[in-house]
């Protein structure tokens, strides 16, 4: 495997400009002693600094989506061979514009500034924001998005236009709604969905979501396979990434080809009188139309143990909302994953990456009932 010393992928094109290592250096050296200089950007330039250090290892910090967020340290040459193994993939080339705009305390921005250095592509740094939109003034060969922020952009009255305009679009960090590939699927760009999480420095595997070549299936990167765990949850294998095989707790399906697609989690089923539920299935079928946020999680109930309900994050829900939710639900395969009642409250607990902290927001309403409406479904 490739080593890092203080001479590897230490220089960098930055918004147009090839800088080497000193220069490099210096300019964070001063960003970071500026008072004002904004958050996001002392946090750029962090990278930076800790990138062209002597240490051979990174400290990164888990989003926190499925518990308390975690450090851990990362070997760089690791990072280097996941940098490799996306620009082969999407045939990334020297020069490409690329846009950054989320957060570089995680992962996911740190691998977009170590695929710039890896792959000499022309990095544009600019502030995370939920909707990046107006950075799309001009054209870019790559970024990578949320869907959060996707979805943001395609509400915007010429955002599929400007989300257009990128050659090179993934989307990670979580579930995509099924809306959204039916928004994209017109464009005439390249968009992927990826999967993999901090622990396999982002993505091991991508699905195309639009034009003709769009799947449900991910397939692996070159170097990655996949098998089935305990409870069918999905396994990677990915020696040149990650040290050992990682134990996921997404339950998957796997064809011939070693692709695979994700049912849901483990740790998020509902077991509702005896009926295992997988709250998955249940939103995936609502987020073709529901464009408010909600999660479907259990509930304690005397008789059932846990009754199936659905957690909407809107003051405003009315009984109109209601009719839309049981029109739609009626695609269930199974009539007793319908949810019992909608629970409509004033927010949801987020990790600072906007995902939804599921328990903890369930756990906060149990023990403050009082900020809960509910309606029966």
């Amino acid at each position: 495997m490739e080593m890092l010393n203080n001479q590897s992928y230490s220089s960098l094109i930055l918004d147009g400009v090839q800088l080497d290592r000193m220069a490099l250096l210096k300019r964070s050296g001063l960003a970071m002693n500026d008072p004002t200089i904004p958050v996001w950007e002392k946090e750029f330039y962090g990278f930076l600094s800790r990138w062209l250090d002597n240490s051979p290892v990174v400290e990164i910090e888990t989003s926190g989506t499925t518990g308390q967020p975690r450090k851990l340290e990362v070997e760089k040459k690791r990072m280097i061979v996941s940098a490799k193994m996306t620009g082969h993939v999407l045939n990334l080339a020297e020069g490409d514009i690329t846009l950054l705009c989320l957060p570089v305390r995680f992962i996911a921005g740190m691998m977009m500034i170590v695929r710039a250095f890896v792959l000499g592509l022309n990095l544009m740094p600019r502030k995370p924001a939920g909707n990046p939109l107006p950075y799309l003034d001009r054209h870019y060969d790559f970024t990578a998005m949320t869907p959060m922020q996707v979805w943001e952009i395609l509400r915007e009255n010429n955002g599929a236009e400007k989300l257009g305009s990128v050659d090179k679009v993934i989307i990670g960090g979580g579930p995509v709604p099924a809306s959204l590939p039916k928004q994209l699927k017109t464009l005439k760009n390249r968009i992927w969905h990826t999967y993999g999480m901090t622990e396999t420095l982002t993505h091991i595997a991508l699905r195309r979501i639009n034009s003709k070549n769009a799947s449900e299936w991910f397939t692996p990167l070159p170097g990655v396979t996949v098998r089935p765990g305990e409870e069918n949850t999905l396994v990677i294998e990915a020696p040149g990434i990650c040290s050992r095989a990682v134990m996921t707790d997404d339950i998957a399906e796997f064809d011939q080809k070693g692709r695979f697609r994700i049912l849901g989690r483990r740790d998020h089923l509902i077991n509702s009188g005896g009926l295992k539920c997988n709250p998955e299935v249940i939103e995936q079928i609502l987020s073709e139309t529901v464009s408010i946020p909600f999660f479907v999680s259990g509930w304690p109930d005397e008789r059932l143990g846990e009754k199936i309900v659905l957690f909407v994050e809107n003051t405003e829900a009315d009984h109109s909302m209601a009719t839309q939710f049981r029109r739609v639900l009626e695609k269930l395969p199974d009539r007793r994953m319908f949810p019992r009642a909608v629970c409509t409250v004033s927010r949801f607990f987020r990790t600072s990456s906007g995902k939804i902290r599921r328990k903890e927001t369930v756990s906060y309403y149990l023990a403050h009932p009082a900020e809960t409406s509910w309606r029966g479904l």
